[in-house]
């Protein structure tokens, strides 16, 4: 199969699909028949970052399409367990794809450091660049994948985490997909937390209730992860929260894009009550190369992975596509 054969096929799901344009992905779950998945491999790993410890999963589709990695940036709080299956998504789809756990290890001591208070987007940064790293290591005699760059897909906070990365390391980042992302529209910390509670009421609590979140190892099992993460370093998950309120990336995906040829993409959910659709249209349209609107909340790559990883899949495409003209 090829990559216009996958294509053909996910556009069979997303209909009416044009150039630089948003547009409204249908609800429609990819089913086998539609003739683009298959079977993979995972690899489960470790990379090591000043003695922390990042679990990651590597999954190799047996037919690859699309050398290039990709790498899933989780959201704010987000778990590893949360963004496995859009990973294996990507992957039956013909794409190497990664997932991580972001580094939880350090203590309520370790997290009094400055610079981890201030910009904890940049410690998240490193443990991405880690785990990048230890993939080029670990697979730099491995055929199927082509390690010299990675793509990158960061959700949420993800996408504020990706932008920094990618500021440090430009040479290694090929493409940002930024899904529901921070960063993208304004708005003052008073104004977020209201959204926030929305965003719990409306949409986290539902999910929850109503199975929208299928996780394997039960619902139990992530709940208490969530609770570890977000009270074993305290003070970091308060930076965290705070910075995703604040932060603004617009010049900084602008510099990436210009600057260093870097390849933009958005994905939005068109009933995201955290971060509105319509504003980061209005201010951040123009930063982007292609655009998506799926039907859905904040939670897209957890409740809908089907539909976000063929989003993804085609995005990347279409990027790729575009820089083989330019050259």
């Amino acid at each position: 199969m090829t990559i216009s054969e996958a294509i053909r096929g996910i556009e069979s799901m997303m209909p009416g699909q044009q150039h630089r344009h948003l547009e409204l992905v249908p609800d429609i779950t990819p089913t086998d028949e539609v003739g683009v998945f298959m079977s993979t491999e995972k690899i489960r790993s470790a990379a090591f970052i000043a003695k922390t410890c990042v679990p990651y999963t590597l999954e190799i589709p047996d037919q690859v399409l699309d050398p290039t990695p990709l790498v899933i940036i989780n959201g704010y709080a987000g778990k590893k367990f949360g963004y496995d299956r859009l990973r294996s998504q990507v992957a039956r789809l013909g794409k190497p794809a990664i997932s991580l756990n972001p580094p939880r290890s350090q203590g309520l001591v370790a997290s009094l450091d400055p610079n981890g208070f201030i910009h904890p987007e940049e410690l998240q940064s490193q443990a991405v660049w880690g785990v990048m790293r230890d993939v080029q290591k670990q697979h730099d005699h491995d055929k199927r994948i082509d390690i010299a760059e990675f793509d990158l897909a960061g959700h949420s906070m993800g996408g504020f985490v990706a932008t920094a990365l990618a500021r440090h390391k430009p040479e290694s980042v090929k493409s940002i997909t930024y899904v529901e992302s921070v960063g993208l529209e304004d708005h003052s910390l008073a104004e977020f937390r209201p959204r926030a509670v929305l965003f719990f009421l409306n949409e986290l609590i539902p999910a929850l209730v109503n199975n929208d979140i299928q996780i394997d190892k039960g619902k139990l099992h992530a709940i208490k992860s969530e609770l570890h993460y977000i009270f074993h370093n305290p003070l970091r998950t308060i930076a965290e929260g705070v910075a995703v309120a604040n932060c603004n990336i617009r010049e900084d995906v602008r510099y990436l894009k210009q600057t260093h040829g870097i390849g933009t993409a958005l994905v939005l959910g068109s009933n995201d009550e955290l971060i509105p659709p319509d504003e980061t249209i209005r201010l951040s349209s123009h930063l982007f190369d292609y655009q998506h609107i799926i039907e859905g909340g904040h939670l897209l790559p957890i409740t809908q992975p089907e539909i976000v990883a063929a989003s993804i899949f085609e995005l990347i495409d279409r990027m790729n596509n575009a820089r083989e003209i330019a050259s």
